[in-house]
């Protein structure tokens, strides 16, 4: 039969876990407000009747052998981290949308004021037309004024694409930055499973099932687990990330694309950035002070035509920091070309080694080199940084879809009307105005211009400019057969080009690829209604997808957040239970001192 002792074993035992439920309830309880900690629980289970051993037969001398404590685990659900990940992607994306076409809007908002506007410049610009007299008076101060009234209407449509210039330049900024952060956490990431992967070897918390290392995940590295996760919710505000808990307890974490690339695996984790084109590595040969001809390599920073990301193949830190490229052929600028990507390598300038890298291969070093980086194009959903590239990339109907198998949507984001939609629209605007105003001269055989681009800016608002025509004869515009009075009727030909040129003001026109035909007031107002709409349009979905975030979020924080209430209740009925195992020992200790001091004494 079982000790006489063994009641004592057992309460000591209850003592040790109530004394450790305690431990572990005061401790959620410290951590309520510590962000990102997932609320811990004492798993306690019966202790095993195991007979075979002792060889007993009956089994009731063994039973009421107490509780023992399996492990210490988190209350965590992985559908619901899921399905927060999601919509954490979704509506940070909304986010940068939202901020980035309301900084379009702005600009739109000042071109459409009737104060200071196009609408104002363009009403200027017709009134101006509409004071020149028709009784044959001078009327060269009207022309100029009609003049300096164009260059407002001008200058208001610069500053627009001015303004559209530097949304473009702060979305770059914001996506460097974010591409530095992801950085950070793939290798966070990374250091982070071998850490964890130590961690369950060193409380042989893993089991070998044939070539396989199993570790029980449902213990282990409570810590380092709460702090891989709080990176992944991290991460899946920039991109959309799908996570695996392998079995040896490591977490991987890939892209959820066709391609299923994978940024962290084990210790090794890829290196993002963002995509340049390896012809604008200007590589010229200079001497240096002994005369011997070295190259003189210029690196641009990564300022793309359009915005796209690539990850580099996976690699640990240690592999990272000594990698080394190497070129068999014989070229010898081929040779100083590797030569430079390696003192970049051993700078830690990982971002300059890789565009010389391409600079490299693009110069046809083929089978002669082995690619380091490897990196390849990868298909980014959701998060800031797809918004990123939809806002910088998007020219909506204006992409060049000429080679669909280079210019996807999916991978690029040119179709969704961004950034380059807008500045495009009011590009056709000022091509419109030139051919407009330019046909009137035209269609009379006159080869006259009121209108034009600068050199190297055709065909954008920022390049428009009154003709050196109309700039050095500003009269011309109303007498194209030139300003002689006594060559022609004067009145005549005046009223004729001034009814003319009110009538392109006015008038609809065909405006980019507009289905309809606006005046150029109404373009600029329809504009203003577009991005009007897209904007209430992004608000109702960014409303739509917080409404589920929140409510994701209110329900894995019922899961994983600690609860003071339901805290202060376990801490009581721990506390009851110790008491309770406290009064069994007092009570196991009078049994046995009447068992060994009263036994065999007569009268007792």
């Amino acid at each position: 039969m079982a000790s006489s002792f063994m009641g004592l074993y057992v309460q000591r035992d209850g003592l040790n876990l109530a004394q450790k439920a305690l431990d572990i309830t005061g401790s959620n309880i410290t951590n309520v407000k510590t962000p990102g900690y997932t609320r811990q629980r004492l798993d306690i289970v019966s202790t095993k009747n195991d007979n075979r051993t002792l060889g007993y037969v009956n089994q009731v001398f063994l039973a009421g052998a107490g509780a023992d404590g399996k492990g210490v685990t988190q209350i965590r659900d992985e559908l619901l981290d899921n399905q927060f990940r999601k919509y954490s992607s979704i509506t940070s994306g909304l986010t940068v949308k939202q901020n980035v076409l309301s900084d379009v809007e702005d600009a739109i908002d000042d071109i459409e004021n009737d104060e200071s506007g196009f609408a104002s410049a363009l009403k200027n610009f017709k009134s101006a037309f509409q004071s020149f007299s028709a009784n044959g008076t001078d009327q060269s101060d009207l022309a100029s004024v009609a003049q300096n009234q164009a260059q407002t209407m001008i200058d208001v449509l610069r500053t627009f694409s001015n303004r559209i210039d530097s949304v473009s330049e702060d979305v770059i900024s914001d996506a460097k930055s974010t591409v530095s952060r992801v950085n950070d956490i793939l290798e966070q990431c990374a250091k982070l499973n071998e850490q964890i992967k130590y961690s369950y070897v060193n409380m042989n918390n893993i089991y070998e099932s044939g070539t396989r290392v199993i570790a029980d995940t449902t213990y282990g590295p409570l810590e380092l687990k709460d702090s891989m996760n709080n990176l992944i919710d991290e991460l899946s505000n920039y991109m959309k990330v799908s996570v695996k808990t392998e079995e040896d307890g490591t977490f991987t974490i890939s892209l959820p694309n066709e391609a299923k690339t994978t940024l962290v695996k084990l210790d090794k984790y890829a290196k993002m950035d963002i995509a340049t084109d390896p012809a604008k590595v200007t590589v010229d040969t200079v001497q240096d002070e002994t005369g011997k001809d070295v190259l003189d390599i210029t690196i641009p920073d990564p300022e793309p035509g359009e915005l796209k990301f690539q990850f580099s193949e996976l690699r640990t830190a240690k592999s990272w920091k000594n990698v080394r490229c190497e070129y068999k052929g014989t070229d010898a600028d081929q040779q100083q070309l590797a030569d430079q990507i390696n003192t970049c390598i051993e700078r830690g300038e990982y971002k300059n080694a890789k565009i010389l890298e391409e600079k490299l291969i693009a110069n046809g070093a083929g089978a002669d080199y082995k690619a380091i980086f490897n990196s390849k194009d990868a298909v980014i959903s959701d998060g800031t940084i797809r918004a990123d590239q939809q806002m910088y990339n998007g020219a909506g109907v204006y992409a060049d879809t000429k080679n669909p198998a280079d210019y996807t949507d999916e991978l690029y984001g040119r179709l969704y009307q961004g950034v380059p939609f807008y500045k495009e629209t009011f590009n056709q605007l000022a091509v419109s105005i030139v051919k407009e105003f330019n046909s009137i001269y035209e269609a009379n055989g006159y080869d006259f211009k009121m209108f034009d681009f600068k050199q190297g800016l055709e065909n954008t608002a920022e390049g428009l400019k009154i003709a050196d025509d109309w700039l050095n004869d500003p009269l011309k515009c109303v007498h194209p057969n030139g300003t002689d009075k006594g060559d022609y009727d004067w009145d005549e030909i005046s009223n004729e080009y001034i009814n003319k040129i009110l009538g392109v003001m006015e008038l609809p026109h065909k405006i980019g690829k507009e289905t309809l035909n606006y005046s150029f007031e109404d373009f600029v107002a329809h504009y203003g209604n577009t991005i009007g709409s897209q904007l209430e349009s992004i608000k109702k979905e960014s409303e739509s997808g917080g409404i589920m975030y929140d409510s994701v979020q209110d329900a894995r924080d019922e899961v994983m957040g600690v609860n003071s209430d339901e805290e202060g209740i376990n801490m009581l009925n721990y506390q009851k239970w110790y008491n309770a195992m406290a009064r069994m020992v007092t009570t196991m200790d009078s049994l046995l001192d009447k068992l060994i001091n009263g036994t065999g004494t007569v009268g007792l």
